[in-house]
């Protein structure tokens, strides 16, 4: 039975959100990213391809799609590029896999302890408005995703940099349209 680890944005952000354009924006969110996971997650291709060797997570924040965790093979690295590059809810699509076995449980748990810190960081970070952020570790290195003003992008990542732990901050934020 393949084994394909898939992270969900957390319903409770919908109702953190207090006004009707940032719940829309959450939710829209939040159906891309389950549509694109779900897209993974039921490809009997790329299952053939991982067998029980796959760990996965699916992120997707403003149109971008970022794709992280542990695949077997080339192969099944090109198949899974293949297999999300085509959303069209999806502008761009980050595959950031590493080819190799699953990262051990604890290194999965260390890895969301991280994003707790680096979110933590980014809320008391002065200046910061770190709403439309979205932060995703996976083995030490912080991904932050969102559109936000260039002003805004660094002091996330100058934020996200500090915390202790973090090995290195890949930005794929855009400027706001």
């Amino acid at each position: 039975m393949k084994k394909i680890a898939l992270i969900f944005a957390s319903s409770m952000l919908l109702t953190a959100c207090s006004s009707t354009s940032e719940k829309t924006l959450l939710t829209s969110n939040s159906n891309v990213q389950t549509s694109v996971a779900k897209r993974v997650e039921y490809s009997s291709w790329l299952g053939r391809l991982c067998h029980s060797d796959c760990h996965l997570e699916v992120s997707v924040q403003d149109e971008v799609g970022l794709i992280t965790g542990q695949v077997p093979s080339l192969e099944a690295y090109n198949a899974l590029s293949e297999l999300t590059a085509n959303n069209p809810s999806v502008k761009k699509v980050f595959n950031q896999t590493t080819i190799g076995p699953p990262v051990s449980l604890s290194q999965q748990s260390y890895d969301s302890w991280l994003t707790s810190k680096v979110k933590n960081a980014l809320l008391f970070t002065r200046g910061l408005e770190s709403d439309p952020i979205k932060v995703v570790s996976q083995q030490d290195v912080v991904y932050l995703l969102g559109k936000v003003p260039a002003s805004q992008q660094k002091l996330a990542i100058d934020a996200a940099r500090r915390v202790g732990g973090v090995k290195k901050v890949v930005t794929l934020m855009d400027l706001p349209s």
